[in-house]
């Protein structure tokens, strides 16, 4: 009986553990994975059929693929994800293949203007219009500089940055008041603060060439150092 009870007792702890469910999620662990590269597989696969289907849009009528990313992107913005926008611009395909996606002036206006009142991402807005070699309105020096000082306030570099982005595309950084604006040291800290970037440090030199100096200044003591040599040789030329 003692050998019994013994052999019970082995059995009990070197017996199987088919039904374990730790040996159950090893198991299921390759089919998991599998699974997993179907998805990114059919993901790849819808996303060039969406394409195909775009490039069939814009053949029939031009300006149609930007009207409709457009309506994407504002349903996007309108759910309160400002930047989610990214992703939409995927399913645009690039030159030579044709045919060259046209601008609809009119959807990319009323992005311009939700970038503006803060909907939507400004940088997003920039590469938009980028993307459809399109020019977004002119904005009078009043009014790019009260939009500025707005995202001044609110302490946002991201949108402080990109509407620079976005304002210099729309060449709307000159005159007394945004260059003012421009030249206060807020500008200069919000826009040389680490992280930050050449593209927006040159729209902001270019607009008023004076803050350079305080821009490299600010580099150089936050360890910025091989920013700073590409903004002062950008200055030589």
């Amino acid at each position: 009986n003692h050998r019994n009870n013994n052999n019970n007792s082995n059995n009990s702890q070197s017996g199987d553990h088919s039904g374990d469910p730790i040996d159950e999620r090893k198991e299921s662990a390759p089919e998991t994975e599998a699974a997993k590269v179907l998805t990114l597989r059919q993901r790849c696969a819808r996303k060039l059929q969406l394409r195909e289907r775009l490039i069939c849009e814009e053949k029939r009528s031009a300006g149609r693929v930007c009207e409709l990313l457009c309506e994407a992107i504002e349903i996007i913005a309108g759910r309160g994800l400002r930047t989610e926008g990214h992703l939409v611009l995927e399913h645009l395909w690039r030159p030579p293949n044709p045919p060259t996606p046209a601008p609809n002036h009119e959807a990319l206006g009323r992005l311009f203007d939700a970038a503006l009142r803060g909907e939507l991402c400004p940088r997003l807005t920039a590469r938009l219009f980028a993307r459809f070699s399109a020019v977004p309105r002119s904005l009078s020096s009043e009014e790019a500089a009260e939009i500025l000082e707005a995202a001044l306030d609110t302490q946002e570099r991201h949108s402080f940055k990109g509407l620079l982005e976005l304002l210099a595309l729309a060449n709307s950084l000159e005159g007394d008041p945004v260059e003012e604006l421009l030249a206060s040291a807020e500008a200069v800290d919000m826009v040389a603060t680490e992280p930050t970037d050449l593209l927006t440090i040159g729209h902001m030199c270019k607009a008023v060439p004076g803050v350079r100096p305080y821009i490299l200044e600010k580099l150089l003591a936050t360890g910025q150092h091989r920013l700073a040599r590409k903004v002062e040789a950008e200055g030589r030329q």
